[in-house]
């Protein structure tokens, strides 16, 4: 008997729970990735503008996924005139009760980094991806994610996306569903004092912003 195909009991979750572990990168090395591929996309003069904007895309994407791994369908939902609203020099991600699965509210603010980030992406390369005219394109309204193709991204396209730039350290695809269990992951090992914001990672509880700060949303 193969305990991989047959077995439905615990050892067989195990089996999984450690294919699972195996398949995880270190959340801070996908940061560094996704950064590293964002400087790249600026400063390589031999790319087109679309692979340019693209690639800027898949590194911001992989960024925004290890520190806000929100569901894909949420993801890929995104406006940018509605779930992204600026509070000084970050900005603060917001999703109602009614979109999320769980039904509850998520609200969590960006690094100044990231909202930095996010910024230049919307201002310089997510029109260069609107004005493409790819196989598959669809028109796109206000959809924060743009497809080479120049359509909205779907969880499909995310799929990819994250399959194409990360593998886990057994050199098997990393799945963007795993960016949650990863979070988790990382900080349980690296930061135990702060296993209390784990519930707000995997948004199973809202964040709070001072009822004193104005947010405005982003064009």
């Amino acid at each position: 008997m193969n305990v991989h195909e047959t077995s439905t009991g615990p050892a067989n979750e195990q089996l999984h729970d450690l294919d699972t572990i195996a398949r995880m990168s270190r959340i801070t090395d996908v940061i560094a990735q996704g950064y590293r591929m964002m400087a790249e996309a600026e400063e390589t003069p031999a790319l087109s503008e679309l692979r340019r904007a693209a690639l800027y895309r898949d590194g911001l994407l992989l960024v925004f996924l290890s520190y806000h791994p929100i569901r894909l369908r949420n993801l890929a939902s995104l406006r940018k005139g509605r779930h992204l609203v600026a509070q000084d020099k970050s900005l603060v991600l917001i999703i109602d009760a009614t979109e999320t699965k769980g039904r509850q509210r998520i609200q969590q603010e960006f690094s100044p980094r990231l909202s930095c980030a996010v910024r230049r992406y919307i201002d310089r390369y997510r029109p260069v991806l609107l004005r493409a005219r790819g196989r598959w394109y669809k028109p796109a309204a206000d959809e924060l994610w743009i497809s080479h193709d120049g359509s909205p991204c779907s969880s499909e396209s995310f799929k990819n996306i994250v399959k194409k730039h990360v593998v886990g350290p057994n050199g098997r695809p990393f799945s963007p569903h795993l960016f949650r269990s990863t979070a988790v992951t990382s900080i349980s090992i690296e930061a135990p004092d702060l296993v209390d914001i784990i519930p707000v990672i995997l948004t199973h509880a809202r964040t709070e912003l001072a009822s004193s700060i104005t947010i405005s949303p982003v064009a």
